[in-house]
């Protein structure tokens, strides 16, 4: 199992910007119509985040160096 997994089996998971969570309301988008450079940036951090976070496993945090 990875720390991923874990992290969202007890809710642990969020976005790093509440701009990224389902349903936010974002002014800029509203005004411009697409999304803003901040959030396309996020985004690509994000998801290098939720790779690094499923390539450690639980023992591999536990039990190893």
């Amino acid at each position: 199992m990875s720390l991923y997994d874990l992290m969202n089996i007890i809710e642990a998971k969020k976005p790093i910007s509440s701009c990224m969570e389902e349903g936010y309301s974002c002014a800029w988008r509203q005004k411009s119509g697409s999304p803003c450079k901040v959030h396309g940036n996020l985004t690509k951090i994000q998801k290098i985040l939720d790779e690094q976070l499923k390539s450690y496993s639980i023992y591999r945090i536990l039990f190893e160096e």
